[in-house]
């Protein structure tokens, strides 16, 4: 399973080479009542031009068609429902969108799953007689334990993976968090064996952070790591986040 940004690519007849446009969704993957969010951009956008999306299902069959406006900047984000009559088949659908007169063109795919969407649970972690509730979903296994990791700032899972899957977590940022020196969000590093995966992050809120990481079969631990955890840091705050954010860009150089 893989869950992230999906890719695109564009492609502009000769004689519309000035116009480029992209598409992305925010994730790859999609159960039945699910949003996606297909967003992307225009370069060198003309004025009234439209931009028409078409989304086609595994099997070719349209299923939706619409056409949008673009923002000031040739930005769009187009919000879509799974769901309906038309959303029965599953597997691999294509994201089209056209914009223009001279049909610049740019798609993508995602994947609609044949499963039910797991419901979201609660995993209760104790910290030096604190209790911090952690909201999380699992796909291909289950959750055996969470243990904070101090010296790391680590968020440490124990899991049973049944299958390839995912787990997204929804992290109180009162409990963890990654920041950088200006104090904006940071990625947090994942280690699964070892090395070094890059989660999908989406629906960031000034109370928590939503982390989804992928995992294989063969998988049994899989560790968050952020620049702060409880409890709060008993030293500058601003001197200590230095050597923290300095540690996590050299382990990154490092293992690369």
């Amino acid at each position: 399973m893989s869950i992230g940004l999906s890719s695109s690519y564009a492609y502009s007849p000769p004689d519309a080479q000035v116009v480029s446009i992209t598409v992305s969704t925010d994730k790859q993957e999609y159960f039945t009542g699910d949003n996606i969010v297909i967003s992307g951009m225009v370069r060198s956008p003309v004025a009234n031009a439209p931009l028409t999306l078409q989304i086609f299902d595994s099997q070719m069959n349209l299923v939706r068609i619409e056409q949008v406006d673009l923002s000031k900047d040739g930005t769009y984000t187009i919000p879509v429902k799974v769901g309906g009559n038309l959303w029965k088949n599953f597997g691999t659908y294509k994201v089209r969108v056209q914009y223009g007169f001279n049909r610049v063109v740019a798609q993508t795919n995602f994947d609609l799953v044949d499963m039910v969407k797991p419901s979201k649970q609660t995993f209760h972690v104790d910290v030096e007689g604190h209790g911090y509730d952690i909201p999380y979903s699992i796909v291909g296994g289950t959750v055996n334990d969470m243990i904070v990791d101090f010296p790391s700032f680590a968020l440490t899972l124990s899991i049973n993976a049944t299958k390839n899957g995912a787990i997204s977590l929804d992290i109180p940022r009162d409990f963890m968090d990654a920041k950088k020196m200006d104090g904006s969000d940071e990625e947090f590093i994942v280690l699964i064996s070892g090395s070094e995966i890059t989660p999908s992050e989406v629906q960031d809120s000034t109370l928590s952070r939503n982390v989804t990481i992928n995992f294989l079969k063969e998988d049994s631990q899989i560790e968050l790591i952020g620049t702060q955890i409880i409890p709060e840091f008993p030293v500058s705050m601003p001197i200590l986040l230095i050597g923290i954010v300095s540690s996590l860009v050299f382990y990154r150089l490092k293992i690369r």
